[in-house]
């Protein structure tokens, strides 16, 4: 099923609840954002308060990720909990919106509250869900991904994955950008 697109005035007063699958087109993720190997489950709230829309809800999936260690790739289960609010846009240049406390925690159903950055425009009066989850999947990937814990990587020698076997290549110590500074300084005249 593809991404609803609503407008605020889809929005009922006790708020709308979707659920969808989202393959990565409907996501906009381009080859170099992240690989789904399938579809991801998306479960959402939309609640409107004044002018702004809240929206909380969950991107449950699995990503393909490589490996920084062995350069393997692997599969990550990810559930992503989101919470957050579009606004016109006008009013975005403006101060937050102020809600009473007791709308705010309706609105998002006991979650916390949203913060400055987890604040999105209208599209008109269009909710457009797709570059904010998007966005919400690229934050949430690791910046170093590892497939395990204790990953050995790969031998700097020969290229070895030393997951699978030691590969007997002598542990030597890398040369740092100043090895030639030490070989000139010890060399065949002595230290300097």
């Amino acid at each position: 099923m593809a991404l609803p697109i609503l407008t605020v005035n889809d929005i009922a007063e006790d708020g709308i609840s979707l659920a969808c699958e989202l393959g990565a087109d409907e996501l906009a993720l381009g080859p170099d954002d992240a690989r789904l190997p399938g579809q991801v489950s998306l479960s959402v709230e939309l609640v409107k308060v004044e002018s702004s829309v809240y929206v909380t809800g969950q991107l449950c999936g699995v990503l393909v990720e490589e490996c920084v260690r062995c350069l393997r790739e692997f599969e990550e289960v990810i559930r992503l909990p989101f919470s957050v609010e579009y606004r016109e846009s006008e009013s975005l240049s403006r101060q937050p919106a102020k809600h009473s406390t007791r709308e705010r925690r309706g609105a998002l159903a006991g979650e916390s509250a949203v913060g400055e950055e987890d604040v999105y425009p209208l599209s008109g009066s269009r909710v457009e869900l797709g570059e904010m989850l998007r966005e919400q999947i690229l934050l949430a990937r690791a910046v170093h991904p590892v497939c395990r814990e204790d990953c050995q990587g790969l031998c700097p020698v020969c290229g070895q994955d030393l997951n699978e076997r030691r590969c007997g290549c002598a542990e030597r110590g890398r040369e740092t950008p100043f090895a030639v500074l030490q070989k000139r300084r010890d060399g065949p005249h002595g230290k300097i």
